[in-house]
């Protein structure tokens, strides 16, 4: 199983098939904040994590995680994480050293459902993780999102928004297109 059905569409809940889809945007240039950026390597070791992506960019190298956000809240908001992520929080954590060290560092959510208007993380799946998402906002990581859905009728992923509004409390909203 790689979709499920949400209406006319479906939530793309296949993480390998997310990431094609993110590499094939970020190779198409179709994701602004990436601009020319290219992937040079998948997987690749940052302390004790491996992270997704390391991409050239014109700034530098830039390590970038790839999260899934395919939990559907309230307010058409996509969410991450629905339970306990220790993986999750090391990651972040990592890119916060980092960045901290000089770094270029980057978390992307990829929203997978259709019709969502923003990214929130799920404090109920796991309330450090919000936390650990403002601090890293705080020394430089990158903190994004996209919105993509897998269309039904035409067996095709599409792209929705390449600058996804990210909001990281209640109060606040972080989009900088």
């Amino acid at each position: 199983m790689f979709a499920v059905s949400d209406a006319w569409s479906a939530a793309l809940i296949d993480t390998q098939m997310q990431m094609r889809a993110f590499e094939r945007a970020v190779t198409m240039g179709a994701i602004s904040w990436l601009q020319g950026c290219r992937v040079v390597r998948r997987n690749v070791r940052l302390g004790s994590s491996l992270i997704d992506y390391l991409l050239s960019c014109p700034e530098g190298d830039l390590y970038l995680e790839t999260k899934s956000a395919v939990l559907r809240g309230e307010k058409r908001y996509a969410m991450y994480p629905d339970c306990p992520t220790a993986r999750g929080r090391r990651h972040i954590k990592e890119l916060i050293e980092h960045v901290s060290r000089g770094g270029l560092g980057g978390v992307v959510f990829i929203a997978a459902l259709p019709e969502v208007d923003a990214f929130k993380p799920y404090r109920e799946g796991d309330p450090e993780v919000p936390v650990l998402l403002r601090e890293a906002l705080r020394v430089g990581v990158i903190v994004k999102a996209i919105a993509m859905h897998f269309e039904l009728a035409e067996s095709a992923v599409y792209l929705d928004d390449p600058d996804l509004r990210v909001e990281l409390d209640d109060s606040a909203a972080y989009h900088d297109g």
